[in-house]
């Protein structure tokens, strides 16, 4: 779902496969314009990777809900999200990205240090990831 406004786009963005934890290999980018995200409800994570050429000191943030995140111009990023997440997204509505792929190692250390309350604490989580169709 998203609206436009003069240069100004409006989203909702909902759980789909490429925001699924099991699922991180690359950050994206936009070198013409910040980025806003807002965490409407569920859990997500943010993942930021700096503002280089190529992502470094790739790093990853709880987001808490209602909180304003603005990703300046340039930055690499990316967000997991679980399933009930909806995360509301603020940006130019001609918006060009550019995306790194990230190495396995560190796709799959951000996969470990990335924890839902429903993987902690809970007896229902199984640990597996399962592609949605």
């Amino acid at each position: 779902m998203a609206a436009e406004y003069n240069s100004w786009r409006v989203a909702v963005l909902n759980y789909c496969e490429i925001v699924e934890k099991g699922l991180i290999q690359r950050l994206e980018r936009h070198t013409e314009t910040d980025e806003i995200f807002l965490l409407r409800q569920g859990e997500a994570w943010l993942i930021l990777g700096g503002g280089g050429e190529a992502p470094a000191q790739v790093r990853a943030f709880p987001m808490g809900q209602d909180v304003i995140y603005n990703v300046h111009r340039s930055f690499w990023h990316h967000i997991v999200m679980t399933e009930e997440a909806s995360v509301l997204i603020v940006e130019n509505s001609d918006v060009c990205s550019d995306y790194a792929e990230l190495p396995g190692d560190l796709a799959e250390a951000l996969k470990s240090k990335i924890q839902f309350s429903q993987e902690v604490g809970r007896g229902s989580y199984s640990g597996t990831v399962q592609r949605q169709k």
